[in-house]
């Protein structure tokens, strides 16, 4: 596996990254992550900030991250961390684990990057035990006509190719329902003028390879009534629809992911 240098974004989101903690982030990784426990595989970990979030029932996090600056930031991050943590090279479609060896993975701001999602989750479901769980915070493309089509525009001409790969305008709840992820926890929350989703899912039952239902939602497409329009199972929609202006819960600029290239964030990554 080849380093994924991406050496301004890196800095910059270094640089930037602990303001949006102190903005209510560090609050959405915690949800995220609460009640984990045993093996977790944290996918494009970035600079590391998911680590003090960590519950003490999980008993090793391994933290996957292909940006070699970042990757170093999260090695010191890790020093710290209230739970063991080990940091190592590697990308979203190709997780240096055999099948069924984690209880957990984590998507944080990552699935807006990573060049293919169907690809990336379909490793997430390879590395994951029976009954494991799908763990993701992800900010995702807007409801709103307008600023969906400004967000695909935005994309494709300025925003991927000065983010480190992140994309503004995909349906990731859509991408993890066809990747056979049944979602049972999902909150849409606004977050820095982006909405983001935060959930829970597990492996659908009877699911197998080449079962999906849609290719829509892997691209730079708009999709309505997606798991991310209509959520199932114990989760609510606090937040509703993201804020176009910069009041609270939603202010200062976009954030995703926590890296780059197998990471994502625009204030972040992603």
């Amino acid at each position: 596996m080849s380093d994924k240098p991406h050496p301004v974004f890196a800095r910059i989101y270094e640089r930037l990254s602990p303001g949006w903690e102190k903005d209510g982030q560090a609050e959405l990784r915690a949800r995220t992550l609460a009640r984990l426990s045993g093996r977790v595989v944290e996918v494009g970990a970035g600079n590391g900030l998911n680590f003090g979030h960590y519950p003490a029932a999980v008993t090793e996090v391994v933290a996957v991250e292909p940006e070699p600056y970042l990757r170093e930031r999260a090695a010191e991050r890790a020093a710290e961390a209230p739970v063991p943590v080990s940091v190592v090279a590697g990308d979203a479609d190709a997780l240096p684990l055999a099948d069924g060896e984690a209880d957990a993975v984590v998507t944080s701001l990552v699935l807006c990057s990573v060049p293919d999602q169907a690809s990336a989750l379909a490793e997430a479901r390879r590395v994951l035990k029976p009954g494991g769980e799908l763990r993701f915070y992800e900010h995702v493309v807007s409801h709103k006509r307008g600023k969906a089509a400004f967000q695909r525009a935005f994309t494709k001409t300025v925003w991927k190719r000065v983010s480190g790969g992140c994309h503004m305008d995909r349906d990731t709840g859509r991408a993890i329902a066809d990747a056979g992820f049944e979602i049972t926890e999902l909150d849409r929350v606004p977050f820095h003028g982006l909405a983001h989703i935060l959930g829970v899912a597990h492996v659908a039952d009877g699911y197998a390879p080449g079962m999906e239902t849609s290719e829509q939602g892997h691209g730079d497409t708009e999709e309505s009534g997606s798991p991310e329009s209509n959520p199932q199972g114990p989760g609510d929609q606090r937040g509703g629809e993201e804020s176009d202006t910069s009041g609270a819960p939603d202010t200062s600029s976009p954030n995703e992911s926590d890296s780059g290239q197998a990471t994502g964030n625009p204030g972040a990554a992603g």
